[in-house]
C-alpha cells in the first residue's frame, strides 16, 4: 500500500512539474499580449519635445492644441471670422455682385463675385473656393 501511495504522490509530482512547460503560449486570456510595449526614457523625452516645440505656450493650451489661443479669444475669432483665400464661400450668405462695371471687376467665365458689407470676393463657380478678397472704400460701399 505504502508503494502504491509513493507511486501516487510521485505521478502527481511529476505531472505537475511537466504541464507548464507544455502549455500553449496563446492561452492566459491575453495576459502577457503589452509586455512588449514599454515606453523607454527616450520616447518619453521625444514625445515631451515634440508637445514643446510652442515656445511661451502654457502647457494646457499645448495640448489642446488650439495655436495657442485661449477658448475665449477662440470664441471671439469664430464670431468675427469673414472668408480669406482659399477657403469656401457659403453662398447664401452673400449678395452676388450684378453691376461689374461699377466696382471695375473683370468679367471672365468661371468667376463669380459677392459682396458683404465693406468686402467683394471673387469666387471660383466650380469650386466656390475665394480667389480673392477685394476691400472696398467706403464711398464705393453704397
Amino acid at each position: 500500500m505504502k508503494r502504491a501511495i509513493r507511486l501516487a504522490v510521485l505521478l502527481a509530482m511529476t505531472t505537475s512539474l511537466t504541464m507548464p512547460a507544455a502549455a500553449d503560449e496563446g492561452r492566459g486570456k491575453g495576459h502577457r499580449k503589452d509586455r512588449g510595449d514599454r515606453h523607454e526614457q527616450r520616447e518619453r523625452r521625444e514625445h515631451r519635445d515634440q508637445r514643446a516645440w510652442r515656445a511661451g505656450c502654457p502647457p494646457g493650451l499645448v495640448r489642446q492644441n488650439r495655436a495657442c489661443l485661449p477658448p475665449g479669444q477662440v470664441r471671439r475669432y469664430d464670431r468675427d471670422h469673414r472668408p480669406h483665400r482659399g477657403e469656401v464661400l457659403r453662398i447664401g450668405d452673400y449678395r452676388p455682385v450684378d453691376d461689374l462695371a461699377r466696382y471695375n471687376l473683370e468679367r471672365r467665365r468661371g468667376w463669380n463675385y459677392y459682396r458683404d458689407n465693406d468686402r467683394i470676393y471673387r469666387v471660383d463657380s466650380d469650386t466656390r473656393k475665394v480667389l480673392a478678397v477685394l476691400e472696398l472704400i467706403q464711398a464705393f460701399s453704397d
